[in-house]
C-alpha cells in the first residue's frame, strides 16, 4: 500500500511517531510516497526527520497554538481568533495537500494530528482511506495503567 503522512508541525513527538511508523511499514513492504508536516513559527523541523523518512518533505502553513509568554500554557482566544484570520492562507495549504494526494494517489492518508488534515478529508474527500492517529490514543486502551 503506498501511504501519504500528515503531521503536525508544532512538537516532536508527532514526528518521531511518523519515522517510527515508517519504518513498520517499509518492513512490512509498504510505500511512504510523501510527506507534509504543518509549520510552526516557534519550531523548526530538524534535520534528523528528513534523514529517516527518506522522501520530500512538504511543510505547509497549518493552525498553530498561542501561547503565554513562558510558552507553557495555550491561550484558546487569541488561538482561535488568529487562526480564523489566516483562513485565506490555511485555503491556500489545503490545496498544496490536494496536489499531493492528486500527484502521489496514496491508498491512505494518514493524519498524525494535523486538524488542517481534518478539514482537508471533511472538504475535499479524497478518494483513498483517511486515517488519523495522535500520541494520546493509549490513554482509552486497556492494558494502559495510569501511573
Amino acid at each position: 500500500m503506498k501511504f501519504l503522512f500528515i503531521i503536525q508541525g508544532e512538537g516532536r513527538g508527532h514526528m518521531t511517531q511518523a519515522i517510527a511508523l515508517s519504518q513498520i511499514l517499509k518492513k512490512a513492504g509498504h510505500e511512504l510516497c510523501s510527506v507534509c508536516i504543518g509549520k510552526s513559527n516557534r519550531r523548526q523541523i530538524p534535520d534528523f526527520v528528513q534523514k529517516k523518512l527518506h522522501v520530500p518533505i512538504h511543510t505547509f502553513e497549518s493552525p498553530n497554538f498561542v501561547t503565554d509568554k513562558n510558552h507553557k500554557a495555550v491561550r484558546l482566544l487569541p488561538t482561535i481568533t488568529q487562526n480564523l484570520g489566516k483562513w485565506r492562507i490555511f485555503q491556500k495549504s489545503l490545496k498544496e495537500i490536494d496536489g499531493l494526494v492528486k500527484t502521489h494517489k496514496p491508498d491512505i492518508i494518514l493524519n498524525f494530528y494535523d486538524i488542517l488534515a481534518g478539514i482537508y478529508n471533511w472538504l475535499y474527500k479524497p478518494e483513498c482511506e483517511f486515517w488519523s492517529i495522535g500520541h494520546q490514543y493509549l490513554a482509552e486502551h486497556r492494558d494502559f495503567a495510569f501511573p
